[in-house]
């Protein structure tokens, strides 16, 4: 909703926490495509699919940023043949 730096303190914030404290989910953002960027490495993370439980254990760590994505960004990807 906001983008924003979150200061990290000493009490664990979670992914959720996180996406929360910087205005929350909104009708724009797709929660079921969220991407974890942590040291050169990117985890995509379906919020509704975990029931939040993964989203609960993760912590964000120093310089960790996270991308809720638009729902206008979605792609289809279609393998092999198509018959009509």
């Amino acid at each position: 909703n906001t983008p924003k730096r979150i200061p990290l303190t000493e009490v664990p914030l979670t992914i959720t926490s996180a996406i929360s404290l910087a205005g929350g989910e909104n009708k724009e953002g797709n929660i079921r495509n969220v991407i974890l960027k942590r040291a050169n490495h990117e985890y995509h993370i379906d919020l509704l699919a975990t029931n939040n439980q993964l989203a609960s254990q993760i912590i964000m760590q120093p310089f960790d940023t996270v991308f809720v994505n638009r729902f206008f960004n979605q792609r289809v990807y279609v393998l092999g043949e198509v018959y009509e």
